[in-house]
């Protein structure tokens, strides 16, 4: 029977050599050794996507921490195909560049020696298995943007006996009311939301030289819809006031007599004024939960 060339199989070889002559006679694709770093064109196979755009099929470098060029062959990076780095134990570390919106299925699986994976603002879709058996990688994380995520995209689990446990020290930062949040909460990982708004405060004088204060929260309208509470306390002196329920959110307040709009999808959460005397206002911090958001502010002096 006749023999057929695996597709993506390269040799890699120095200029000169027997390994070069061999390629060459039989028909191999190659590249050349020199001492320089390779292109990107050598390091990666790419195919063109009907949109003009580039998606990384398969790699043949040995570097043990990279970073993916957002363009090969002159074309925009937007895939990590199937198996594009599968079973590459020698990776350690990876950054996927913004433009690319999805990492195919089993990607990055078999990597046991990944530690570190940096995930584009600009990701959509994370395939089946994409991360399975990357046992070292302890925390992702989870761009808003992303929509779909595939079964066992992170299996970080551990079987004992006929039970399977969730590995603790694997952790999923995420945000808030996003496919990241639900995949952590679905499948039982420790996982961290990331705060997203912005904790900010109001002073008022009075005519008896004390102060009021209250504290202000800049969030995001779909995290407010998608929270069942809210609240903030503040600690003075070492001593925590008593917490303030925050149960309205609007979308423009009254500060300094000037009328404030929130950017649009924001929100405002009001605290009340808390009276506190002058001298301590410089030190205090304020404490504001949303939902299992906590977000904290000290007032400099």
């Amino acid at each position: 029977g006749e023999y057929v060339k695996h597709y993506g199989f390269r040799i890699y070889c120095y200029s000169g050599s027997a390994a070069e002559e061999y390629a060459i006679a039989n028909g191999f694709s190659y590249g050349l050794l020199n001492g320089n770093d390779l292109s990107a064109e050598e390091l990666y196979d790419v195919v063109e996507k009907i949109d003009g755009t580039a998606e990384i099929v398969a790699y043949h470098g040995t570097e043990r921490e990279i970073t993916i060029p957002s363009e090969i062959a002159g074309l925009q990076v937007t895939s990590i195909g199937n198996e594009a780095f599968m079973n590459f134990t020698s990776l350690n570390s990876v950054t996927i560049p913004e433009g690319v919106t999805s990492v195919g299925d089993k990607a990055f699986n078999g990597c046991k020696n990944l530690k570190t994976a940096t995930l584009p603002e600009t990701l959509e879709s994370i395939g089946a298995d994409a991360f399975t058996g990357s046992e070292r990688l302890r925390n992702i994380t989870i761009p808003k943007a992303v929509t779909s995520i595939g079964d066992n995209a992170f299996e970080h689990q551990y079987k004992y006996g006929s039970e399977v446990f969730i590995m603790r020290d694997f952790v999923i930062n995420c945000y808030a009311v996003t496919e990241g949040y639900n995949y952590a909460t679905e499948n039982g990982y420790v996982y961290n939301v990331i705060p997203t708004g912005e904790l900010k405060y109001q002073l008022r004088a009075n005519d008896d030289g004390s102060t009021d204060v209250r504290f202000i929260l800049i969030a995001d309208e779909q995290e407010v819809l998608n929270t069942d509470s809210a609240s903030v306390y503040a600690t003075i002196d070492g001593t925590d006031t008593d917490a303030i329920v925050v149960d309205r959110a609007y979308r423009s307040i009254i500060a300094g007599g000037k009328k404030i709009t929130a950017d649009e999808g924001k929100v405002f959460l009001i605290g009340k004024f808390i009276g506190i005397p002058d001298d301590m206002v410089s030190g205090m911090t304020a404490h504001f939960t949303l939902g299992k958001i906590s977000y904290d502010r000290t007032i400099a002096s």
